[in-house]
């Protein structure tokens, strides 16, 4: 979606729409009828209607939070609509029916030495009528919690390797229930992993398939090489999706790529290798893989990404530059679309290229270069992620009723501003303070304002912050 649309409803984004179905029932409500329901293999469905005109009027969400939808028709026998999911899910959506609410688990950390302290947040959860719900968590060590956000220490019954599994369980007035699950994992660690039969960035010629060896290698700190599962597995990206490839549990292995790319879309291959111990605690390294499209005319390292001076810096060495005009510098906030944010010049081989990003995303960053040519051609670098924690400021309680605090870890470098949107980006409430200090805090009154989800950003001198605010009554 775009903000300067005229339809009504929330912006949007996704990334493969596998089309829908006008809607030619009489079971749901007549503002549906003739809508066109559509999906996006990236999990929702949303109801398009039109005017006479053919215009577009508006948009309404239907589904959210599912994942890989790849079919949508709408049954005339029963007036309700089906939508299938990858690999074996096939879906019923009728009206007049209470669904019970979607509960929303988020954790961190989810591992670490014991006793390990964990931050629980059900802060996304939801009621997809809008009807109230109550929480429920279970730890798996007989302790439970009804807190929208609890913090529990597991403690683990020895020096080895353990883990919990932790409920959330949402339940609404009439009864309805939905859980979902956590495991959090104690005296542990995930496997180190590493591809080692190609390199990260590789390209591959357009004449024909390529066979590409597949072998890595893993280290675990608790657990013994031999005792660890390998699994392979290839996907093909095509713009801003990709397709996945049957899986391979072989330790060594190959992938067979069929020549994709070098035409006005974007094509290419990545290849994970995950690597799980048997309490069930995995790591993955994944690898890029490139369409021949130009001749090489830039020789460099790994694209390097690391946190310095408080922002994430990104580093590559260039040994050889021919007729290379620039590397734009290209982001996709956690796991978004890239964009470009950055410019740097080909100024000579021999030397470390670096650039700073001011505002990264919280936590998860991914990070690319696109290498110009002179003559307009680019190719890509390996892919980089890193996780960027800026704590210089918290919120809290979230959800909240009227007071929501606002506190500050260390002294501001200039006044601060805080301004707060709804779900269309329309601005609802801003205030600018000039008298913080380190540790102080501010209160911000929601009191007025409707229940429902609000997104905020705080910015300073040099540090901003966005997230989100869900009020309740």
């Amino acid at each position: 979606g775009y903000p300067e649309s005229l339809a009504s409803g929330d912006n949007f984004v996704g990334y493969a729409v596998v089309g829908g179905a006008f809607y030619t029932g009489s079971t749901f409500p007549p503002e549906y009828h003739g809508a066109y329901f559509v999906a996006d293999h990236s999990g929702w469905i949303r109801a398009l209607r039109f005017d006479l005109n053919d215009t577009l009027t508006s948009v309404t969400e239907i589904v959210r939070d599912t994942s890989k939808i790849t079919d949508l028709a709408m049954n005339p026998l029963d007036g309700s609509l089906y939508y299938v999911t990858f690999p074996r899910g096939l879906h019923k959506l009728s009206f007049g029916v209470n669904v019970p609410p979607v509960p929303v688990l988020a954790a961190e950390p989810l591992y670490g030495p014991g006793p390990l302290t964990v931050q629980f947040s059900a802060a996304e959860s939801y009621d997809p009528q809008g009807e109230s719900f109550s929480l429920q968590w279970d730890f798996g060590d007989g302790q439970t919690s009804t807190d929208w956000a609890p913090e529990h220490t597991f403690v683990p019954s020895g020096s080895g390797p353990e883990s919990f599994t932790v409920l959330l369980t949402a339940t609404d007035s009439a009864g309805q229930v939905s859980i979902v699950s956590q495991r959090i994992w104690v005296n542990n660690s995930p496997p180190q992993v590493e591809i080692t039969s190609f390199p990260d960035g590789m390209t591959y010629p357009m004449g024909g398939p390529t066979w590409v060896p597949l072998a890595g290698t893993a280290t675990d700190a608790e657990h013994p090489e031999e005792d660890l599962t390998y699994v392979w597995q290839t996907y093909l990206h095509h713009n801003t999706h990709f397709h996945p490839e049957p899986a391979d549990t072989a330790r060594e292995t190959g992938t067979l790529l069929p020549p994709a790319g070098c035409e006005d879309e974007i094509y290419f291959y990545r290849v994970r290798l995950e690597v799980t111990d048997p309490e069930g605690l995995a790591g993955h390294r994944d690898y890029y893989l490139y369409p021949e499209c130009v001749d090489r005319f830039v020789e460099m390292t790994e694209l390097q990404a690391e946190v310095v001076g408080g922002l994430p810096e990104l580093s590559w060495y260039v040994s050889r530059e021919d007729s290379a005009a620039g590397y734009e510098v290209q982001w996709a906030p956690g796991n978004q679309q890239f964009v470009a944010i950055g410019y740097l010049p080909a100024t000579g081989a021999g030397q470390t290229y670096r650039f700073s990003h001011e505002t990264p995303a919280q936590p998860t960053n991914t990070y690319r270069l696109r290498l110009i040519h002179a003559d307009g051609r680019s190719v890509y670098s390996g892919e980089e992620d890193i996780i960027f924690l800026d704590s210089w400021m918290r919120t809290f309680p979230n959800p909240v009723q009227n007071i929501l605090t606002v506190e500050f870890d260390h002294t501001t470098a200039g006044p601060v501003t805080w301004e707060l949107f709804d779900l269309q980006g329309r601005p609802v409430q801003r205030l600018v303070w000039d008298d913080l200090v380190a540790g102080g805090r501010k209160e911000v009154d929601l009191y007025g304002l409707p229940r429902g989800t609000y997104l905020y950003r705080t910015t300073d001198g040099q540090h901003q912050r966005m997230g989100k605010v869900i009020r309740v009554e």
